[in-house]
């Protein structure tokens, strides 16, 4: 076993990575940290998106909730899937312009776009992560929110179209 990194916390590269990493088709790696990151927002920080090489060289991408409000969510406890257009998507378990979590879009380079805020009614507190389809949509679960209030499982366009499935 050879640890590529050793995350120190905090603002510097983040904590706490609960979801698997993915390589890209750059031959880098790409996850998330549910904390760290340095926001004033959230106790220990909001949570990172995160590039490292083959060789442990980490890059920090984005740094979730410096913005009021935290638009881009906060607190990622999945990991990343590259979609065919070569883009990371992933989700926030909160925030959002709802509070309820959010997916995103993210280029390698580190260009974040919020896809979808949901709001309750449409889910709430997506935790499962994102599978692409072989119909180029994007699929995943909420935990909580929906109709009857126990989560749905939605598919999501590339553009954020958000329909529930169940």
């Amino acid at each position: 076993l050879t640890p590529l990194h050793e995350f120190a916390g905090g603002a510097s590269d983040g904590c706490q990575p609960f979801g698997p990493l993915v390589q890209a088709s750059d031959g880098n790696f790409y996850g998330t940290t549910y904390l760290g990151g340095g926001s004033t927002v959230c106790q220990n920080g909001c949570g990172t998106v995160f590039k490292i090489t083959t060789g442990g060289s980490e890059t920090l991408l984005h740094v979730f909730c410096l913005q009021s409000g935290c638009p881009d969510g906060y607190n990622p406890t999945a990991g990343l899937v590259q979609g065919s257009d070569g883009n990371l998507y992933g989700e926030t378990f909160a925030g959002g312009a709802n509070g309820a979590g959010t997916v995103f879009k993210i280029t390698t380079s580190g260009t974040l776009t919020t896809l979808h805020s949901f709001n309750g009614t449409d889910g709430n507190q997506p935790t499962g992560g994102l599978v692409q389809g072989s119909d180029g949509n994007f699929y995943g679960t909420t935990q909580m929110g929906g109709a009857n209030g126990g989560g749905e499982t939605f598919k999501m366009t590339s553009s954020g179209t958000l329909t529930t499935l169940y």
